[in-house]
């Protein structure tokens, strides 16, 4: 009795899942990383985290 229980529950439960699954499986447009090309970036500002020159923005060269 148990087993039947066991799975019928798995049956439901793969049943509910495979829409989710379905879903997912199909993505409309590959994830992108980083910028584009030909884009300008933004300035970059480094500040110091640690060190003599602690909070500071000075240039380390």
């Amino acid at each position: 009795m148990r087993k039947k229980v066991s799975l019928l529950s798995g049956l439901i439960l793969t049943a509910l899942m495979l829409p989710v699954m379905a879903q997912t499986a199909r993505t409309p447009e590959p994830p992108q990383s980083g910028k584009e090309l030909g884009r300008t970036l933004p300035p970059f500002h480094p500040r110091h985290a640690a060190g003599p020159d602690k909070g500071t923005t000075a240039c380390p060269v």
